[in-house]
């Protein structure tokens, strides 16, 4: 028996696609906004959101705490605290409005340090900052400059590949770094829009990278809000994805390394999206000759 396999040229290969998962969540989620998603190694979904308060360009955030939490698996209270409670800053022992946070194996991690700094900073496993690297975009320049950031938004990474990979918010890019801050290439697609928001890496698909895009304030109109797929080494585009109703207003980004089921969180609709590729048949597991069709994919 022959089997077609689609593999693009990078050799990175899916045999279904990613699709809504309608049989989750079992039953109907009462949360605000969702600021951020996470998931553990046993499946469970983390969600961050804002309850009764709604954020928007018109609000004025005066006692958000600017700090970065370290919480040990189990305890209710921080075992590190990063930043200063209540006050907001742009020297290297403060923050203003942090925006992600990605672990390395070795306990050292990396903050997007996101609206007002523009920046990623990269910290030993007890606080102790490593490196700080970018700046906050405040001009117009086409293309903006690289190790600029109009909103460090979402950053995540990528060990073996010996990558940091940040989404560049309001220049509608990914920028990835070396694990030692040195810029390695920029990824940039006519499908993201001018608007990216959150990026994951996922740690066992050899470098793929999955990202949701945002609606767009000015620029073309007939850009979808959608997720994308892609090779984080190359930034080649595997695949895009969206759900039944659409994406309006994605947020954030995670994918559980085990099932390899992706989860999206929503600003408006306040929801949590989940979304799966359908699991290998017995036929599938089956040596079989296979004939591979190289070249790009459209799924």
């Amino acid at each position: 028996m022959v089997k077609y396999c689609f593999i693009n040229s990078l050799g990175i290969h899916f045999e279904h696609k990613l699709e809504f998962n309608s049989s989750w969540p079992s039953e109907k989620l009462a949360v605000g906004q969702i600021g951020g998603v996470a998931t553990d190694k046993d499946g469970n979904v983390y969600i961050f959101h804002r309850g009764s308060r709604q954020w928007n360009a018109q609000c004025h955030i005066y006692c958000a705490t600017f700090c970065v939490f370290k919480i040990p698996q189990g305890e209710t209270s921080p075992s590190l605290v990063l930043g200063h409670r209540f006050q907001h800053g742009s020297d290297l022992t403060s923050f203003c409005k942090p925006t992600d946070v990605a672990v390395l194996s070795s306990g050292e991690f990396f903050v997007s340090d996101g609206y007002c700094n523009g920046r990623v900073l990269k910290f030993a496993r007890n606080g102790t900052l490593i490196r700080a690297w970018g700046e906050r975009q405040d001009f117009a320049a086409n293309p903006p400059p690289i190790g600029s950031f109009d909103i460090s938004h979402s950053v995540t990474v990528s060990e073996e590949n010996n990558l940091v990979c940040v989404a560049d918010r309001e220049n509608g890019r990914i920028q990835c770094f070396d694990l030692d801050g040195n810029f390695k290439h920029i990824i940039k697609h006519p499908e993201f829009g001018n608007r990216l928001f959150a990026i994951e890496q996922s740690p066992v698909q050899g470098g793929v990278l999955y990202a949701v895009n945002g609606p767009s304030f000015s620029g073309p109109t007939d850009i979808s809000v959608q997720g994308f797929t892609l090779d984080i080494k190359t930034g080649a585009l595997l695949e895009t994805w969206n759900i039944p109703q659409h994406l309006h207003n994605p947020h954030d980004v995670c994918i559980h390394t085990g099932s390899q089921s992706v989860y999206v969180g929503e600003l408006n609709p306040q929801a949590v999206w989940k979304l799966s590729r359908q699991l290998p048949t017995a036929e599938s597991t089956t040596p079989v000759h296979c004939l591979i069709i190289y070249g790009e994919v459209s799924f």
